[in-house]
């Protein structure tokens, strides 16, 4: 995981502006594959994604599910299935390749990569191109490989992939600061409420985006790669390149 000293106040601000971007991209990745006929399912909610399973497994096994009669509920199960082992694959190479490079720098570049690159390869070249199980496996893998890289924000460590946990602190913290009426309690119920809050400012700017641009109705569908949407989920994936956190020498 990306961390700084708590005496290194740039380094950690840095840190804290990586996992915000993090969560941001996820709120806005999750808009985005809700969006795609292929996809149609939130990447990162792994909670729903296991109650699908269930519920798709069911439904293949019946045949039916008390309406009419369909034929795609098994490609349905093994979509779940496939993102299941995506975000937990994610995080097990993310776990087990923390520590691959002595440079401190050639690793934050390697963990920005193997988080972004394949959020970047969906619109830009995959989604016309493969299978969606595919492409749920591997937006599934950067949901998972997040929380084992970027998730300190100050003084906690939050979930980037999802708000649930995020929300649920907010409400123990809000207790916590009526109760003691200390700074620190405070400062801690804003950070979490802000990870809610960018999470939900992603999927926000991704909707925004979406609704005002202008359809290039020249082109074929396979070269979507021009739309707003995707430029702009090109720009937020490289800024944070330009904020590795230089520990004080």
């Amino acid at each position: 995981m990306i961390t700084a000293h708590e005496t290194d106040v740039k380094a950690t601000r840095k840190v804290a502006f990586l996992t915000l971007a993090t969560i941001f991209i996820m709120g806005y990745v999750n808009a985005l594959a809700l969006r795609t006929i292929d996809i149609t399912t939130m990447i990162t909610a792994q909670s729903g994604n296991i109650v699908w399973l269930g519920m798709d497994f069911t439904r293949a096994v019946m045949g039916f599910d008390g309406v009419g009669y369909y034929d795609d509920y098994w490609l349905m199960f093994f979509q779940r299935i496939s993102l299941f082992l995506g975000f937990a694959t994610g995080a097990g190479i993310a776990l087990a390749t923390k520590e691959i490079f002595q440079n401190k720098r050639l690793q934050f570049y390697y963990n920005w990569t193997l988080f972004a690159m394949p959020i970047l390869a969906y619109p830009l070249i995959l989604q016309y191109n493969i299978a969606p199980i595919v492409s749920i496996f591997l937006l599934g893998f950067s949901s998972g490989a997040t929380l084992r890289f970027f998730r300190k924000l100050f003084h906690l460590e939050v979930n980037t992939a999802m708000a649930t946990g995020s929300a649920m602190f907010v409400g123990m913290h809000f207790v916590e600061w009526i109760k003691k009426k200390d700074r620190k309690e405070l400062f801690t119920l804003f950070l979490f409420l802000l990870a809610v809050l960018m999470f939900s400012f992603g999927s926000g700017i991704y909707q925004m985006l979406h609704d005002i641009q202008y359809p290039v109705e020249f082109l074929p569908d396979q070269y979507n790669l021009f739309s707003t949407t995707n430029w702009a989920l090109l720009a937020f994936c490289i800024i944070p390149y330009f904020f590795y956190p230089k520990p004080n020498r």
